[in-house]
């Protein structure tokens, strides 16, 4: 069986992606969010004319969201990569397991503070 060749650039590419776990764990909850509750003018402003024929009216807004939901590409994305991470993270023995925590998710040398919550 032939050995897979792993370039610089894609190993950094990997690495970068575990230093910034947490940080997509927040972009996916903030799109999320975004998707959830989009934002809306103030319902009550004489200024926004609405009739029957208004695109203004829900159709079906519970579809919509979730559609939106599954078919964001970024958010897809992003979610692709929280799941390969967990995957290989909980694959991991418990020394390995331990080094990805102080190697990548230590805020202590990157924000001066320890992260003291379990991770994943």
């Amino acid at each position: 069986m032939q050995e897979l060749q792993i370039t610089k650039t894609t190993f950094k590419k990997v690495e970068s992606e575990w230093f910034n776990y947490y940080k997509t764990l927040r972009e996916i909850k903030l799109l999320e969010e975004s998707i959830l509750h989009p934002f809306d003018e103030d319902p009550a402003d004489p200024t926004i004319l609405k009739g029957v024929n208004s695109v203004r009216i829900p159709g079906n807004p519970t579809e919509r969201t979730a559609t939106r939901l599954t078919t964001h590409k970024q958010l897809n994305y992003l979610r692709e990569i929280k799941n390969a991470i967990e995957m290989v993270f909980n694959s991991l023995p418990l020394e390995y397991k331990h080094f990805v925590r102080c190697k990548y998710w230590s805020y202590e040398k990157n924000h001066g503070f320890r992260l003291h919550k379990n991770v994943v």
